[in-house]
């Protein structure tokens, strides 16, 4: 992926990874309740982005890539730990020439979906200035993380990641990195730093 894309979700993981202590223990979603979003396919912006990251990756994608990791290897092995745990990982991310291309009621329909029970947002970042958002979310299911989410908006592009299954907050960079995920970078905004 091109460096620009690159610019969405390294401390947004960093956010996630660090925010995570501050579930409460005991914390539990709801019976029913799941960390899968229904994301729109956006395909009314592909022909109008200048770069498009659309991304779907279930279970037997994941399964075939952890079953050509190597053992042997700390790294692979590693990581092989990381994607037992992980379902799904969709990423839907837009670059665009000009601002606000996008609706901000697409992303508003999808930020939505965060406030039915079991979501618990662990971090809010507003940059009024400069009109940037970044949004973290945990689905906790007996104090595990059953999957998350990370919006980040600014006025010439938007990424949305929604990764469902049972990761560590830890495991969250190691899994950006072997899959090349974007990096959702929000260090000229306002707020806490790792």
């Amino acid at each position: 992926m091109r460096p620009v894309i690159h610019r969405t979700i390294r401390l947004g993981c960093a956010f996630l990874a660090l925010a995570c202590f501050a579930i409460p223990v005991g914390a539990a979603s709801p019976v029913g309740a799941s960390p899968e979003l229904r994301l729109p396919s956006f395909s009314h912006l592909q022909h109008q982005a200048t770069e498009v990251v659309d991304l779907t990756i279930g279970s037997w994608p994941l399964a075939i890539l952890s079953g050509l990791m190597n053992e042997d290897d700390p790294q692979d092995a590693a990581m092989k730990t990381v994607l037992k745990g992980i379902k799904r990982v969709v990423v839907r991310s837009y670059r665009f020439d000009s601002d606000f291309v996008y609706s901000k009621a697409d992303v508003a329909a999808v930020r939505s979906q965060l406030s039915a029970p079991g979501w618990t947002q662990l971090v809010q970042v507003r940059d009024e200035r400069h009109d940037k958002n970044v949004d973290i979310y945990v689905a906790v299911d007996h104090e595990k993380i059953a999957g998350f989410v990370i919006i980040a908006t600014e006025p010439h592009e938007f990424t949305i990641l929604n990764v469902v299954g049972s990761v560590e907050p830890a495991q969250v960079a190691r899994l950006r990195s072997k899959l090349d995920l974007p990096e959702i970078v929000v260090a000229d905004i306002p707020g806490p730093s790792p």
